[in-house]
């Protein structure tokens, strides 16, 4: 069980230190797309840390359309805003994107295409299938030790499932994508699992909790 704790712990500190491929110089990012049903006149994109962010605004026209470009050195994970909604994105240097929304189902109508759709197509499922399998805190961690851990483990292998499928495309997968989601899954899972008793003996008022022997 020690040991077991300590590796935990290891992937808790080590789980996301992979480091960005930079290139020699900036290289255009274009996005264009169709919001259905707009909820302002503006969409905005945010991506990157430090002296390599970049922040940006693209108004939407009357027939829903908009566009925009800009220019990024290296692979970077960023955010879509729109109508105080957001999505995930990855973005690299030369991608060419058509982005479409329907408001009305933020989260279940988008949509990618072109250069660097792959992997936001991928991003983009990956959110639908964490906010399907995760119950809310408080009925998560009130549950009984092995109905969490199936649920918890469940969840990690539907991601584990969706990764290998997006890194089995024919199309060219992004390595820094899949190095930090790799990482995030199993991030994730095992801070669910240490989080467990403490959350549990609270919200059942609890002093013990006996754990399976393979809980971990």
């Amino acid at each position: 069980m020690k040991n077991t704790m300590v590796l935990l712990f290891g992937i808790l500190i080590l789980g996301c230190t992979q480091t960005p491929i930079e290139h020699d110089a900036p290289k255009t990012v274009f996005i264009s797309g169709k919001i259905e049903n707009p909820k302002t006149d503006i969409v905005l994109f945010r991506a990157g840390e430090g002296k390599l962010s970049i922040s940006d605004t693209a108004y939407i026209d009357s027939t829903g359309h908009f566009s925009t470009t800009f220019n990024i050195k290296e692979e970077m994970f960023g955010y879509f805003y729109h109508g105080g909604e957001r999505t995930s994105m990855f973005l690299v240097p030369g991608d060419s994107i058509g982005l479409f929304i329907d408001t009305k189902e933020f989260d279940e109508t988008i949509t990618y295409q072109g250069a660097g759709a792959a992997a936001n197509n991928y991003l983009a499922k990956k959110y639908l299938i964490k906010e399907n399998a995760t119950p809310p805190f408080k009925e998560l961690y009130s549950m009984e030790p092995d109905s969490f851990s199936e649920n918890v483990d469940g969840l990690k292998l539907l991601l584990t499932d969706h990764l290998t499928k997006y890194k089995s495309q024919k199309e060219e997968v992004a390595r820094i994508l899949i190095q930090e989601e790799e990482s995030e899954i199993l991030y994730s899972w095992a801070e669910k699992k240490l989080k467990y008793v403490k959350s549990h003996k609270f919200l059942k008022e609890k002093e013990f909790v006996t754990l399976a022997k393979n809980y971990y």
